[in-house]
């Protein structure tokens, strides 16, 4: 029987990139390596996709990115493929039986990554592109959950325009202590 392969992905444009690549060598070195051939995808900080071929130690130390153990590649689009395109001198493509995002906050668990993985047909890891977009944007989870008559407490949103003034009404809005 052929072994299924797996593409697992990790880094990414993330304040949590470090603890992506922290979870990413633990998956890599607990997967069943006789049932699933891994293909590895890295991601830098600036969003470059590479198919890495180096020792897996490099990954957790966040020295995984070197020319000598990565191609360029990017997750084709083209519903067929169900795979990824090696921008090398010999494009070609790998196919991939699924895809295990290991990434962690924005551009890795907020539905962008799933987004494009269905778009592209490619089966994954984890939940789907609504789930992860919900589940990341606290206050619309909040929202929704209220909003279909589950009890939760009052919350505000605040953002960078916001005053400290604003802020402070709020807050005497449920009797917090200031």
């Amino acid at each position: 029987m052929d072994k299924i392969k797996v593409a697992v992905m990790f880094g990414g444009c993330s304040s949590e990139y470090d603890v992506s690549l922290q979870s990413a060598s633990s998956v890599i070195k607990s997967i069943n390596k006789d049932k699933y051939d891994l293909i590895l995808i890295g991601i830098t900080k600036e969003g470059e996709f590479y198919l890495y071929n180096g020792d897996i130690d490099k990954i957790e130390k966040d020295e995984w990115c070197d020319s000598n153990w990565c191609l360029r590649v990017t997750i084709s689009t083209n519903r067929s493929d169900h795979g990824i395109i090696v921008l090398d001198k010999e494009r070609k493509i790998i196919p991939i039986d699924i895809a295990f995002p290991v990434l962690h906050g924005q551009n890795g668990e907020d539905g962008r990554l799933q987004g494009l993985l269905e778009l592209a047909d490619i089966k994954y890891v984890g939940c789907d592109m609504a789930s992860s977009m919900i589940a990341m944007d606290k206050h619309l989870a909040h929202t929704l959950v209220g909003l279909a008559g589950i009890k939760t407490p009052k919350s505000f949103l605040f953002n960078k325009y916001n005053s400290r003034e604003e802020i402070l009404e709020s807050i005497k809005v449920i009797d917090f202590p200031v």
